[in-house]
């Protein structure tokens, strides 16, 4: 599989954040690439970081972070902390993917209750396959080469968390899972860490992967938790980011979960961030474009405050979006993270999270954009609008072979080759033109079709 190469920056100073003792991290499986990341207590670091010259200083630009669309049009009052700060520096790093084999998704499967073997999924692209387990119940996915997992059980619901103090706490549902299913992270609570983040079933954003509502009425709690690992220096990494999510029911019962591990870091370039005092200003400006998650759905103008002792520095993905299946190809860049509390117009309380580029405004990238693959993640996402009834018509071969080809083709026509595939041909400006339309998840009934081997 090929590398995948994403970049995160490790701070080496601060000047109102502490540096983060290291945490205890579990023991990683036998197939964890991270295996090597054993845990040690960080050195102290000086105030100002001195490059070490056996790095090279960072010289590429460094890509940016997302907005979230569907916050664009959230109203909000900020009221922020009016600091200075100095400038820091921090060193890059690349992640590679985890390198996972059968016995990992055995594990998942059993872990997250579902039998049999599963169906691979088509890989067109050069994308790793997916393994699927498809029920009435429930829906489980795991990469067949770098061990993200996929769960989602919409029906499940227990009825509302019953009264008085003591309640079930889902983020510590998700740190005991994801334990379960091999992650070595840390998830230790520590001065200058942020643990978690709990909110509603809106705050989970899985409706981005599902391509739609998936879930039946009822009423669960989403937990956010923050993976924290070591670098080759011993210097911890926090991911602020949609690595771990999960929506969990009343009694504590997975009812969505996204686990996106990652393997070794290596690098080491540096670059250097932002005073606090221009990340405030940044966010101040543009709040929507920073706002990372809400604990209610945001429906009404919000009233917000951060706190300055609460504020961190850590690391996102950048040009990533709550929908993407896979860490391949991105990049982790530094960032301060601003916790805010409020609330909403209608009295509610609300709890919000921000997260601001670190890296100098010079040092950033502009935005980009990508053109659409059909790979592993395209069909498995396609696969996954069906758990909401969304585009029926993809279970429809010739359905799916007429839209591929589109208005200037005529007719379709298609001839059964097996279960799993059939070849069509068209007319399309007056040129004959063959393809192939086959299940993305062969032996699966309820499987989606694409079209593949398109020859004119």
């Amino acid at each position: 599989m090929s590398t995948v190469r994403s970049i995160a920056v490790v701070l080496c100073a601060t000047l109102l954040v502490a540096c983060l003792p290291a945490a205890p991290v579990p023991s990683a499986r036998p197939t964890d690439a991270v295996a090597t990341l054993t845990p040690t207590p960080s050195p102290t670091l000086a105030a100002t970081a001195t490059p070490d010259p056996a790095r090279p200083i960072g010289t590429a630009l460094v890509p940016t972070l997302l907005p979230r669309s569907e916050f664009a049009s959230v109203q909000m009052t900020l009221d922020l902390p009016t600091q200075v700060g100095q400038p820091a520096e921090g060193r890059v790093w690349r992640a590679e993917p985890l390198t996972v084999d059968s016995s990992y998704m055995a594990h998942a499967a059993t872990a997250l209750g579902a039998s049999g073997a599963g169906v691979v999924g088509a890989a067109p692209g050069g994308n790793p396959a997916w393994r699927l387990w498809w029920s009435d119940d429930s829906v489980l996915a795991v990469n067949t080469a770098s061990g993200e997992i996929l769960f989602f059980a919409g029906a499940r619901d227990d009825g509302p968390r019953p009264p008085g103090p003591a309640q079930a706490d889902p983020a510590g549902a998700l740190e005991s899972l994801a334990r379960v299913l091999g992650s070595n992270a840390g998830f230790a609570p520590t001065p200058g860490y942020i643990k978690a983040f709990r909110g509603a079933e809106s705050t989970a954003s899985l409706t981005d992967i599902t391509g739609g509502t998936w879930t039946a009425p009822g009423s669960r709690d989403a937990a956010i938790i923050f993976p924290r690992y070591l670098d080759p220096v011993r210097t911890e990494v926090t991911i602020y980011d949609t690595d771990e999510v999960g929506l969990f029911t009343s009694r504590l019962r997975p009812v969505g979960i996204v686990h996106r591990p990652i393997g070794r870091l290596v690098g080491g370039e540096i670059y250097p961030i932002t005073a606090l005092r221009d990340a405030v200003k940044e966010l101040g400006a543009a709040p929507q474009k920073f706002l990372r998650f809400v604990s209610a759905a945001p429906d009404s103008p919000l009233t917000l405050s951060v706190n300055v002792a609460e504020i961190v520095l850590g690391h996102a993905w950048a040009q990533s979006a709550p929908s993407d299946l896979r860490r391949a190809g991105r990049t982790l860049v530094p960032v301060w993270v601003f916790p805010a509390t409020g609330r909403s117009a209608s009295g509610a309380l609300v709890t919000a999270l921000f997260t601001v580029d670190a890296v100098i405004p010079e040092m950033r990238a502009p935005p980009t954009s990508s053109a659409l693959n059909v790979d592993a993640d395209h069909l498995l996402r396609q696969q996954l609008t069906q758990l909401g009834g969304h585009e029926p018509a993809l279970r429809d071969p010739k359905q799916v072979a007429q839209d591929f080809m589109g208005p200037f083709c005529g007719i379709v026509e298609l001839t059964a080759v097996d279960a799993d595939r059939y070849s069509g041909k068209a007319t399309c400006n007056g040129a004959a033109t063959t393809f192939n339309v086959s299940r993305a998840f062969p032996g699966l009934a309820d499987s989606i079709w694409y079209v593949s081997d398109l020859r004119k």
